[in-house]
């Protein structure tokens, strides 16, 4: 008996996702295209900007809500690029913009409010996870027996 629970604990971690890892993620894909993400600028410089996260685990769907801010009128553009580096990114396929809006001016800044649906490539978060086999180490990493230390 104690062996089935342990077997249903273990294909239960096995299945689990490490969202704060997803989103580290999307956000390190972002600073390619906005280089002052996540540096308290946006008022300032303005950017991207994220207000929402929506994770599904059982299908892989991430949705995204934000805002950008431009002080020219670049927005679907910025958008644009984003959609393209989490594309080209091996974490996330399908990424699509379900809406934008954009309104301002140029003394205030564009805003525009994104929503982005995207997946997650399960696999490549996987394989970050699983440990260094030892027997594909190269071989200057490999201990060797009979090395004499010296100081």
């Amino acid at each position: 008996m104690a062996l089935d629970e342990f077997s249903i604990i273990q294909k239960i971690k096995d299945k689990r996702v490490s969202w704060s890892d997803v989103i580290n993620r999307i956000e390190f894909e972002t600073s390619y295209v906005d280089q002052y993400f996540s540096e308290g600028y946006f008022d300032e410089v303005g950017g991207i900007q994220y207000t929402s996260y929506d994770f599904d685990a059982s299908t892989g769907k991430i949705s995204i809500t934000g805002i950008t801010k431009r002080y020219n009128t670049d927005n679907f553009t910025m958008i644009s690029n984003l959609i393209d580096q989490l594309n080209f990114s091996p974490f996330f396929n399908n990424v699509a913009m379900k809406s934008f809006t954009k309104s301002g001016s140029s003394d205030e800044g564009y805003t525009a409010t994104l929503k982005l649906d995207l997946e997650l490539q399960k696999d490549a978060v996987d394989s970050e996870d699983k440990p260094i086999q030892v027997e594909s180490m190269p071989g200057f990493l490999t201990p060797q027996k009979g090395v004499p230390i010296t100081k």
